[in-house]
């Protein structure tokens, strides 16, 4: 078994700061970029985004939910993980 925790996403410099100008207003951005360290931070563990069965997603703006949606359907194959969107 293997948890991960993140917070902001880190920058191409694995720098955890705040994500770019270009980024800060956009959710759909951050989460793809946040998803694609998921999956990195899993493959180098010897694991995989195809093995995750649990994810809690806080967000600021639960009228994100959709967005977020559709970005699972990209990342995960169903049956879909179990998923917390919390506000």
């Amino acid at each position: 078994m293997l948890q991960t925790i993140s917070s902001s996403p880190p920058d191409r410099r694995r720098s955890t700061s705040a994500a770019p100008p270009s980024e800060r207003s956009d959710f759909e951005a951050q989460a793809r970029r946040a998803l694609a360290n998921l999956a990195t931070v899993l493959a180098n563990a010897g694991s995989g985004i195809d093995r995750v069965v649990k994810a809690t997603v806080f967000v600021t703006d639960i009228g994100k939910q959709d967005i977020f949606a559709g970005l699972r359907a990209e990342h995960f194959a169903p049956p879909y993980l179990a998923e917390s969107f919390v506000r």
